[in-house]
């Protein structure tokens, strides 16, 4: 079974038959509420009425057991190997998460444009809310532009102490004085 999904953005959402076991993991684990089993074939399938409202978060996919569902859009990326593979050893996530804190190194080098662009290509991933990541990013690689804006937000923040709105950004106050 193949259909279009999703309101703003086209996706392609298949389910293998062959491959379900109706075990109904899919269904519990849909955020949107839009993945019923069949009636009639007890296969997970969505509502024409409901098609609209899911949002391509790929839970039902990754948590499927048998790795019967794909969701296939522009918008999202096939998990790399085996999705049915569900171990991780607790060493590898805990290295992620302990990872993932700020490094301070600025230095005076410019960022490869190569570099630029494969940032780009990793954070359009970054989660946003229901997949439809509306941000929209503006690399500055001008030092006199980048000091530009550095003065003006310093001497923006300045003007707040004092005039009742600085309770908002009083933990960056003590940076800029």
């Amino acid at each position: 079974m193949r259909y279009d999904i999703g309101g703003m953005m086209k996706i392609n959402f298949s389910i293998d038959s062959d491959r379900c076991n109706q075990c109904g993991i899919c269904s519990q684990v849909c955020l949107s509420s839009v993945l019923f089993p069949d009636p009639i074939t007890k296969n997970p399938s969505i509502a024409s009425d409901y098609r609209e409202f899911c949002t391509a978060c790929g839970h039902c996919e990754s948590f499927c057991p048998q790795g019967a569902i794909r969701i296939e859009s522009p918008e999202v990326v096939p998990f790399p190997g085996n999705s049915v593979i569900r171990e991780i050893p607790p060493e590898v996530v805990e290295c992620l998460i302990a990872s993932r804190r700020t490094i301070r190194q600025f230095q005076n080098i410019p960022v490869s444009q190569e570099h630029l662009i494969t940032l780009l290509d990793m954070i359009r991933y970054a989660p946003s809310g229901f997949n439809l990541h509306p941000v929209e990013w503006m690399i500055v690689k001008d030092p006199a532009v980048i000091q530009n804006m550095s003065s003006a937000t310093i001497k923006w923040l300045r003007s707040l102490e004092g005039d009742g709105n600085s309770d908002e950004y009083a933990l960056l106050l003590p940076v800029i004085s």
